[in-house]
């Protein structure tokens, strides 16, 4: 008897002593902080997991998990090509690609001009150096160098040679920020005039944007060819090793993390992310989500018998 209530004020007896659910956490991309937290929050109302969210830059993220061996559940960049080319195998056996994006030019609502800056003459506008534009670190997280590829596709696209020069110059070091969040605060404050972000951010926060052109913003399928022209070099996994980005479509993914607390949760959280009702919470958020996801997988072992 006694050694049972010992038992008990050490461990704890009965219903009322179960302890609680393990909070799950992820690491995910400054543009997807909005939608994946209404998501996650219909989610939990649901009766489904607690969940703390880590925003940072996509680079950040990866960063994170391979250099710092910091161990998330989940993974969701905005840069699905660098998850599958940096975390398949070692840190998450399969990734899925779930939704896209484009760059925009996204202004400030205290510009008294912003009507009249259009798809056919934002190029000028930008260009003359009247505006302050924010925009995102390269070294942070993808959208600095699709900003940096934007500009040498407006040069290439447009026929106008010397403008991505002029477009960097419109955009000091003293307005670059690390994360999306950051270039919103800047707009909402007045403290910049514009920011070079991604739509869905514009569109959740009904910011007045530009869109720039199919064959400038990284939106589209089709016109994967044009964007294959910008380049930019970063830095690599190694130090003092830079690598060679070339422009792509822009995709999102997510990941579960092989060796996070809970990768049985993370699975199914994950899966409850890509569902209907979670789908149509991230697009009334601003989010475009595919509406057939692509999963890149490791290949399954089959062991024949012998």
């Amino acid at each position: 008897m006694v050694t049972t209530l010992l038992l008990c004020g050490a461990w704890g007896c009965g219903a009322r002593d179960v302890a609680p659910e393990r909070q799950l956490t992820i690491f995910a991309a400054g543009s997807l902080a909005r939608p994946l937290r209404e998501a996650l929050d219909s989610i939990a109302a649901a009766g489904g997991p607690s969940v703390r969210m880590e925003i940072m830059g996509s680079r950040e993220l990866l960063r994170s998990v391979i250099a710092l061996r910091r161990t998330p559940d989940l993974i969701v960049t905005a840069d699905a090509d660098e998850l599958e080319r940096l975390l398949i195998p070692q840190y998450v056996m399969s990734a899925t690609t779930f939704a896209r994006n484009r760059v925009v030019l996204a202004l400030s609502r205290r510009l008294p001009t912003t009507d009249t800056i259009t798809a056919a003459n934002w190029a000028d506008v930008v260009s003359t150096g009247r505006l302050r534009v924010a925009r995102a670190d390269p070294a942070r997280a993808p959208l600095g160098y699709r900003t940096q590829m934007v500009w040498q596709l407006a040069e290439l696209e447009l026929d106008r040679p010397g403008i991505a020069a002029k477009l960097a110059s419109a955009s000091p070091a003293s307005l670059l920020r690390g994360n999306e969040a950051d270039l919103a605060a800047l707009l909402e404050s007045g403290d910049a005039d514009a920011a070079w972000c991604y739509e869905s951010l514009a569109r959740a926060l009904k910011l007045p944007y530009v869109r720039i052109g199919d064959r400038l913003d990284f939106g589209t399928e089709s016109d994967s060819a044009s964007y294959r022209r910008a380049s930019v070099a970063i830095t690599g996994e190694m130090p003092n090793e830079p690598i060679t980005i070339r422009g792509m479509p822009i995709r999102y993914a997510m990941a579960a993390v092989s060796n996070g607390p809970d990768l049985i949760q993370a699975t199914v959280l994950a899966a409850r992310l890509l569902d209907s009702t979670s789908v149509r919470i991230m697009r009334r958020a601003g989010l475009d989500v595919l509406g057939t996801p692509r999963v890149v997988a490791v290949p399954s072992r089959i062991v024949l018998p012998q």
